[in-house]
């Protein structure tokens, strides 16, 4: 069981690397020619929903990857540490 869970949570914590996001980063700002000319009033980039939305799922799956991968490790270890107290 601990070996399944192992392998569960290194695929989710490898999620990042076999689902990357293809949407724009950044909500494209509108730009006139008037604004081009002067810098301070150049709109501030945003997050795309979108992407904010990838990233909090990301993030969430290798948390939950990264506690899956301890949970199978420690039961992978508790029949060794039995061993180890058995007399």
């Amino acid at each position: 069981m601990g070996l399944i869970l192992d392998i569960v949570g290194a695929w989710l914590v490898a999620w990042e690397v076999v689902a990357q996001y293809k949407g724009p980063k950044f909500i494209e700002p509108k730009i006139t020619m008037a604004d081009m000319t002067d810098i301070s009033a150049l709109p501030i980039a945003t997050e795309h929903p979108q992407y904010r939305i990838f990233e909090i799922n990301k993030y969430r799956k290798m948390k939950w990857g990264l506690i899956l991968l301890t949970a199978g490790f420690i039961l992978q270890i508790v029949p060794y540490i039995f061993q180890l107290l058995e007399p």
